[in-house]
């Protein structure tokens, strides 16, 4: 199955004209209207592309993809053979030489292929299985030769996932464990995904965002208020990124907090669709394409804003403008569909609108080993730095008085409450970032009783959305306290078994009081979110 939207655009006439901001480049594909599917640009010589065929909307996949040494002065297409009829999702490289791409097979499943040299050949890499009749590679990311990871659609009842830390000779499949589970009709979208150092989120068609903080070895979901369409997705650091709904209206989203939230983004002007990125080397600049001749949807705009108001980028407008990748402020490249192998396929950027940052994608960001911490069994919490942009110097604040230096600590808790614990990370003498979060001390060591009280369980603890309760006897009220001894719940019972809603209590320590014939019990729990 086709996922990606920008596969339904198809060729419309070449305009053949030299833009302020933009030149033509030959992507050198020897058939006509050949659209650039994905552009992995390593750096300002090396980039590679994987094409399509935009004849028509019904033309069959291809397997070709092109590359320069030479910051596109000159391109080398070529075709893979070997795959047939099969798709090429996207493709990731990490120089001149090595590059994968994940395949998708019309037969159903999939399979990674690798090359080492410069696309003359290439190999399955077998172990990162992608059996059919459900499994669908959609995207493999390097960070560099050996280290990768690869995503595919829900196989065996979760998304297939796999990490290798030898280039991909040994994919190993993630635990279903560390993959938060998938919703009902749930899958990945091809190429859809970003990375911002070992950080790695990825959209699926129902609106849902994936995160790993650990280069895929663990993930967490949140969502996002799109619930059935495909999103692309950009951050500019560890904390800021911006989500596209690829349909009509073409709503977007922003986060602010690495993506454990989202909200609507209320932008202006030409937000276009068919891809964004945001370039570094910027504060806040963010690039967007389009490709829709039938709608006038087409051309290059800009956002200096975070999102917040796009401008098109001068004459750009009148042709169409495909994937976009950049690797700072003035290189990237954006596809296009070519003429003949001597003519079109590709545009490179070669303006001088897009200021340079020298704090650009620094951002400081942590993890942090446990959102509540126990004193019946350990106060230590681990922290993590996850800071974007490369920190030179840490500065912690635990929120009980300690701090540290240490770019990753250890903190001991020896009291409850809740901490706002405060990093700042700073690179030089002109970078600095403030990021903050919180952890709840609680001490569950047991349920106080009066002598005279039943014998009651409480359970879990710590709870979420329902709190259980089994007495030895019939209850007849139940009340529960905030930690500041307001009563946030009294209700009258008749059973010795209740399950009460606590979905809409804020996250924190509460008391409860259990009430029967023999008098009251007293308890304690916690709320988590």
């Amino acid at each position: 199955m086709k996922k990606k939207v920008l596969l339904s655009l198809f060729f419309c006439g070449l305009f053949l004209i030299t833009e302020a901001q933009w030149i033509p480049q030959a992507s050198n594909f020897a058939n006509p209207s050949r659209g650039i599917k994905d552009i992995c640009a390593v750096d300002t010589n090396i980039v590679w592309a994987t094409a399509y065929d935009g004849s028509s909307t019904s033309a069959p996949e291809i397997q070709e993809f092109t590359r320069t040494t030479n910051g596109g002065a000159k391109w080398k297409a070529r075709s893979i053979s070997g795959y047939t009829n099969d798709g090429l999702s996207m493709i990731s490289a990490v120089d001149s030489m090595n590059a994968w791409i994940p395949v998708w097979f019309a037969s159903g499943g999939g399979t990674i292929i690798h090359t080492s040299d410069g696309g003359v050949s290439w190999n399955a890499q077998p172990t990162a299985l992608f059996t059919s009749p459900n499994g669908f590679p959609n995207v493999v990311h390097f960070w560099n030769i050996n280290e990768g990871f690869c995503m595919g659609d829900p196989n065996g009842g979760y998304f297939e996932i796999y990490t290798t830390i030898d280039g991909g000779t040994t994919w190993v499949r993630v635990p279903q464990a560390d993959i938060p589970a998938k919703i009902t009709g749930e899958y990945g979208t091809t190429g859809l995904y970003c990375v911002v150092g070992d950080i790695v989120w990825f959209t699926t068609n129902k609106g849902r965002v994936y995160k790993s903080i650990d280069k895929g070895y663990h993930w967490t979901v949140s969502a996002t208020p799109n619930t059935s369409e495909q999103m692309q997705i950009s951050f500019k650091d560890a904390n800021y990124g911006i989500v596209q709904v690829n349909v009509s209206p073409y709503n977007a989203y922003f986060t602010i907090d690495g993506g454990a939230s989202w909200q609507q983004l209320s932008y202006s002007g030409n937000f276009y669709a068919n891809d964004f990125c945001h370039v570094p080397g910027t504060a806040s600049t963010f690039i967007s394409t389009g490709a829709d001749y039938t709608n006038n949807f087409m051309g290059t705009s800009y956002s200096i804003d975070d999102g917040l108001t796009w401008n098109v980028i001068p004459l750009s407008d009148t042709a169409q403008f495909l994937s976009v990748d950049f690797v700072d402020n003035k290189h990237g490249w954006a596809g296009n569909f070519n003429t003949d192998s001597l003519t079109g396929g590709m545009w490179k950027y070669n303006g001088n609108i897009f200021i340079y940052d020298s704090c650009a994608g620094f951002a400081a960001f942590f993890a942090k080993s446990a959102d509540t911490l126990d004193l019946n069994t350990s106060g230590l919490c681990d922290f993590t730095d996850l800071s974007s942009g490369a920190p030179t110097g840490w500065t912690w604040n635990f929120g009980d008085g300690d701090n540290s230096t240490t770019q990753n600590p250890s903190h001991t808790y020896t009291t409850t409450g809740t901490y706002i614990i405060e990093l700042t990370a700073t690179k030089g003498s002109s970078c600095n970032s403030v990021h903050t979060d919180s952890v709840i001390v609680v001490n569950t060591s047991g349920i106080e009783k009066y002598s005279d009280g039943p014998e009651v369980e409480i359970w879990p603890n710590p709870a979420k959305d329902y709190l259980h309760i089994a007495s030895s006897e019939i209850i007849s009220t139940i009340e529960i306290l905030n930690s500041f001894g307001q009563k946030v719940y009294n209700e009258t019972h008749n059973s010795a078994n209740s399950k009460l809603n606590v979905s809409k209590l804020s996250a924190g320590i509460y008391f409860i009081r259990i009430y029967t014939e023999l008098g009251r019990t007293d308890g304690r729990f916690i709320i988590t979110k």
